[in-house]
């Protein structure tokens, strides 16, 4: 959940111009900036995918497990694809 908070701040902070990167982010947030880059990927998650994570029992995977690899597909179709192949 906070993973999920702090994306869309990132998001906001970049789409308002108050920050050009998310190097610039991650270094006044305290964040490694691989670690900010990943997060900020949940930004992109289709709302029904972050629905069924955040309503989900906790054992299956985390919203955060979802962008490790650096493959996150922009297309919501696809990520519900991919989530459904983790299942």
């Amino acid at each position: 959940m906070r993973a999920l908070g702090l994306a869309h701040h990132c998001k906001n902070l970049l789409d308002d111009g108050r920050f050009a990167s998310m190097t610039e982010i991650a270094a006044v947030e305290g964040m490694d900036p691989g670690r900010a880059s990943r997060i900020a990927r949940l930004a992109h998650l289709a709302p029904d995918v972050v629905d069924a994570r955040l309503a989900d029992d906790g054992d299956r995977i985390a919203l955060e497990h979802l962008v490790r690899g650096g493959s996150l597909p922009l297309d919501w179709r696809t990520q519900r694809e991919k989530l459904a192949a983790r299942r």
